[in-house]
């Protein structure tokens, strides 16, 4: 782009959008841009050019980024829209036209117009979930108080540097707001819940594989503690399968809160097998990844329905 053209771009009165979105992560590289494979953010950014809404040379900015697998309910996304083009299409013709362009594992829900100086990656917390019972040798009988005194040992500040990748020039030190068993209506533990403002590269799943190995007795709660403790001694207790982690909402300043569906909107999930057969629990498995589908997608339908009824109570 020359100056000129930039210099005309500065000119045109523009409105920042926020789309909510969700998405089904087994078939993506991740959220990210990349070259050469399928990743969230180049399906959202095909869709808006397609509809000649983002320039070809422009990006959108996401609020959290997620690997391989990693399923999502709420993530954001914001981008840059001319005001007069805005004022003519509205929230709800927006959602449609998107959803129309988009492939079936995306699913845009919300849209919002903030600030110009609405930063999406700054958000006040990000609240992730993990179905440990998914994982091989999780014991159905665990009790929630078992689980709830594994989980508190996170909370709090922490150097996470056995619990994450490690990135250049990024601090490993993180508050966790809250760790919690994550538990249905009949009181059995389907994994764990936790909070915070951000987390770092693989840090969820390296949580759950320690919670993993403390419920099947491969580690004892005084390594863990350890671990935090001495981050400069390297303790390695694995890393868990992206396929059960779901990022289920954030919670950022300039949106309203839009966590509709409670976490314990799973009532029915089925059991893993009692057989420690490898190709049951593969079967089981494949139900499992179903039950995830569906809870997110009836989650998108959800919000999206009150989303629509709140635009038309504004207008």
């Amino acid at each position: 782009m020359t100056e000129a053209e930039e210099a005309k771009v500065e000119d045109i009165e523009t409105q920042r959008l926020v789309l909510c979105f969700g998405y089904l992560g087994d078939k993506f590289h991740g959220s990210q841009l990349q070259p050469d494979v399928r990743t969230v953010q180049g399906e959202l950014e095909k869709a808006l050019k397609k509809l000649e809404w983002l320039d070809s040379d422009l990006h959108i900015w996401i609020s959290s980024r997620t690997d391989a697998g990693v399923h999502v309910r709420m993530n954001l996304a914001s981008f840059d829209m001319p005001t007069s083009r805005w004022s003519s299409i509205g929230e709800n013709n927006l959602l449609r036209a998107l959803n129309d362009r988009l492939p079936d594992d995306v699913f845009v829900w919300g849209a919002y117009a903030v600030s110009d100086d609405v930063i999406v990656r700054m958000a006040r917390r990000r609240v992730y979930l993990y179905r440990l019972q998914a994982l091989p040798g999780w014991p159905v009988d665990v009790s929630p108080e078992r689980v709830s005194r594994w989980c508190r040992v996170f909370e709090g500040g922490h150097d996470f540097t056995n619990f994450c990748r490690v990135e250049e020039d990024r601090t490993t030190v993180r508050t966790i707001h809250s760790c919690t068993p994550w538990v249905d209506f009949s009181g059995r533990v389907v994994g764990f819940r936790i909070e915070a403002e951000s987390f770092l590269w693989n840090q969820v799943r390296r949580i759950a594989s320690a919670l993993h190995g403390l419920a099947t007795e491969r580690i004892e709660l005084s390594d863990v503690i350890r671990a935090l403790h001495r981050p400069n001694e390297t303790m390695d207790f694995g890393r868990s399968s992206p396929d059960w982690l779901i990022l289920w909402t954030i919670n950022h300043s300039s949106l309203p809160s839009l966590d509709l569906m409670p976490i314990e909107a799973v009532q029915a999930w089925s059991n893993p097998p009692l057989s420690r057969e490898e190709r049951m629990h593969e079967r089981w498995q494949e139900i499992a990844r179903r039950e995830i589908d569906l809870l997110l997608q009836r989650g998108w339908i959800l919000e999206m329905t009150s989303v629509n009824n709140e635009i038309k109570v504004n207008n």
